[in-house]
């Protein structure tokens, strides 16, 4: 029997392999395997990535005004809370987990430490709304909350329904979410679809099937969604759904972030912020707010394969894999494996979108959100495989085309990659990705490196 151990937070951990079994172990002189509380036997994870989601701490948004969903914090908190979730409904009745995710849980719908519910590309969305579908789903998770937390968390999936018809239903065409901040489009680049559709796939699952779901968008009332919010506390969401209308220069009103939700209409951006590109007086596009019989690229809600079959060919159109994009006048490339090195998929098709598009200076190849695709991907095959949303066996085609490109961003990272955006260049490496390292780590141990 071998054994490795490591530090992670205030804990040593030792991991054990005997046989082919790898155990986590929850002390520093890790017992013999087979006390359920010491040395436990990880099935969907490798034990030390399950020991690391263990200790991160908590699932929780910052209450500091005008903070936004984005940052490596709740990306890597978010991995670590489904990974947790994925386990325990994987591998039921593990001691140390159930109470961890119920606190963390419960702190993330205490009030005032939820998301603010707003378009954009928020990468921790879908992992978040995967965690609380599948906790619904796991009956060891599910019968630890009360009927009231269990309130605030349907509050919290509505929310994420509402939104995502919103922002992403066929019928709006909006480039700005309730908060009237710009920096959204549900055209764009995969990092915002992959950001903003998901979610309402999970919420059908949540809620009992599209059908169900649908008769909730058709009924929406804002007024009773922010009195929700103010009774459960929810201030980040009230500060994003409450943004006020604001009368422009030219005397045209800029209508009000929940108008827009409730009424649909013609929006304008109320003021301008350098930060997002928006202008005040600039039109933030027009829809018809959040509406029943959601559909996505002609796709109906009860069609989620589909969907998410289109997500993955737009998120794998990058042609054949490359190893370099783009040149300077000398010849040289804009963006390039460390190293030298060459992709092992190089010349075959399914190269991840964000190695090869662009932004408002020109061509863009950045590892940054090619790992936050690759992050939301992962952690939705592996979700959605659980709930049967997903077959994945139904989808050769598109499956064949992710496994080269997951392959080819695992190389790229892994060696470094330069990336290049916002008309400059800079080196990319793996662990400065938030969450990165559990999603890679879940497709090489369920996927493996080969085609």
């Amino acid at each position: 029997m071998s054994e490795t151990k490591f530090t992670v937070g205030k804990e040593t951990f030792t991991v054990k392999t005997d046989g082919g079994a790898e155990f986590a172990c929850w002390n520093k002189s890790c017992a013999e395997p087979g006390n359920a509380y010491e040395a436990i036997l990880t099935k969907e994870f490798e034990p030390k990535t399950f020991a690391w989601a263990y200790n991160l701490p908590n699932l929780v948004f910052s209450p500091k005004p005008d903070s936004n969903d984005n940052d490596n914090s709740t990306m890597t908190t978010a991995a670590g809370l489904l990974t947790l979730v994925i386990e325990e409904n994987r591998n039921p009745g593990l001691s140390p987990i159930v109470p961890r995710i119920v606190a963390n849980v419960r702190e993330f719908i205490s009030g005032g430490k939820e998301p603010m519910f707003d378009c954009c590309p928020f990468w921790n969305y879908p992992l978040i709304t995967a965690a609380l579908t599948l906790i619904k789903k796991t009956p060891t998770l599910c019968r630890e909350f009360t009927e009231e937390e269990f309130a605030r968390i349907d509050t919290v999936m509505e929310a994420f329904a509402y939104l995502c018809s919103f922002a992403t239903d066929d019928r709006n065409d909006y480039c700005t979410g309730p908060a009237m901040r710009g920096n959204y489009n549900k055209g764009w680049n995969p990092n915002y679809r992959l950001a903003n559709v998901p979610q309402i796939l999970l919420c059908a699952e949540y809620f009992g099937g599209a059908d169900k779901l649908n008769e909730k968008l058709a009924s929406f009332n804002v007024d009773e969604m922010i009195a929700r919010f103010e009774k459960y506390g929810f201030t980040r969401a009230l500060q994003c759904w409450n943004t006020p209308s604001k009368t422009l220069a030219d005397g045209r009103l800029a209508p009000a972030g929940k108008d827009l939700l409730a009424h649909g209409g013609d929006a304008f951006f109320g003021e301008s912020l350098e930060r997002n590109g928006q202008v005040a007086g600039k039109s933030a596009g027009t829809g018809v707010g959040v509406v029943g019989d959601y559909t996505y690229h002609g796709f109906k809600l009860n069609q989620p394969k589909e969907i998410f079959d289109d997500l993955l060919n737009f998120c794998f159109n990058g042609g054949p894999v490359i190893n370099s994009y783009g040149e300077y006048e000398d010849g040289s490339p804009k963006a390039y494996i460390l190293g030298g090195k060459s992709s092992p998929m190089l010349g075959k098709e399914g190269m991840m979108t964000e190695f090869k598009s662009g932004d408002g200076n020109g061509i863009r190849s950045s590892a940054a959100y090619t790992s936050h695709d690759l992050n939301m991907v992962v952690a939705l095959l592996a979700t959605f495989k659980i709930l049967g949303i997903y077959d994945e066996n139904t989808s050769p085609d598109v499956m064949k085309k992710v496994r080269v490109g997951i392959i080819d961003t695992i190389f790229k990272i892994e060696c470094g990659y330069h990336s290049f955006s916002l008309g400059h260049g800079y080196d990319s490496h793996e662990e400065t990705f938030g969450g990165y390292m559990v999603w890679k780590e879940y497709w090489k141990k369920h996927y493996g490196m080969t085609v």
